[in-house]
C-alpha cells in the first residue's frame, strides 16, 4: 500500500465498497423479483444463492493465484468488473431489441 500501514487505508475503501453494495443490491433484488412476480421467494433465494456461490468461486480461484503483492488481486477485480460490464451491456442490448412474437 505504498508504505501506508494505518488500518484506515484498508477499511475506508472496503467501507465505500460495502456502502455501494448496500445501495445497489436492494435495487437488483427488486428488479429480479419484478421479472417473476409469481415466484418472489424463488427469485430472492436464487439471487442470494448466486451471490454466495460466485463469491465462493472467486475466493477459491484467488487461492490458486500466486501472490507476491497486491497486483493479482487488482487484476482479479479488474477482470471481474470487465466481465460484469460486458454482461450488463449485453442484457441491456437484448432488452432494447424488439421481440419477435
Amino acid at each position: 500500500l505504498l508504505g501506508n500501514t494505518h488500518p484506515l487505508w484498508v477499511f475506508i475503501p472496503m467501507m465505500t465498497f460495502a456502502f455501494g453494495q448496500g445501495l445497489a443490491l436492494p435495487n437488483l433484488i427488486a428488479h429480479g423479483i419484478r421479472l417473476s412476480p409469481n415466484y418472489t421467494g424463488v427469485a430472492s433465494s436464487i439471487f442470494g444463492f448466486s451471490q454466495l456461490a460466485l463469491s465462493a468461486i472467486a475466493v477459491q480461484a484467488m487461492g490458486y493465484i500466486p501472490t507476491t503483492g497486491w497486483e493479482p488481486a487488482l487484476w482479479f477485480c479488474a477482470i471481474g468488473a470487465a466481465v460484469t460490464s460486458v454482461s450488463i451491456w449485453r442484457l441491456e442490448a437484448r432488452e432494447d431489441t424488439p421481440s419477435r412474437t
